[in-house]
């Protein structure tokens, strides 16, 4: 139920919201307000996760960080692509999904504990 409640809430933040009002904001040509687009929603879906630095250690909430950047940019990429928030919503999902039950954790110190 996590899994589902935070790939809804994020991404409808992220992609629902961050970046059309981006797109809406930036000067220029269509694939400019694109690139801005997907680029600061992914950087900001990134950074976000640096609030579980409360939960758990710096440097695994660092390496979070700058693993959630390239994936909000990649559910970015989805969402401008597919025009639907559907199809990153169900991706973001299913990889939530797939990090608890190889993690039993919700936290990413358990998914980057299990590498080392």
């Amino acid at each position: 139920m996590f899994s589902l409640r935070s790939a809804i809430l994020e991404e409808y933040g992220f992609r629902g919201i961050v970046f059309p009002k981006v797109m809406q904001v930036v000067k220029g040509s269509s694939f400019r307000k694109l690139m801005f687009g997907i680029t600061i929603s992914g950087v900001l879906f990134g950074l976000i996760h640096f609030q579980n630095i409360f939960y758990q250690p710096f440097l695994v909430t660092f390496q979070q960080v700058m693993g959630a950047i390239p994936f909000g940019i990649l559910m970015a990429v989805l969402y401008a692509r597919t025009s639907t928030i559907l199809i990153p919503m169900l991706f973001h999902f299913a990889s939530d999904f797939n990090s608890y039950f190889t993690t039993n954790s919700f936290f990413a110190g358990a998914f980057y504990n299990s590498w080392w």
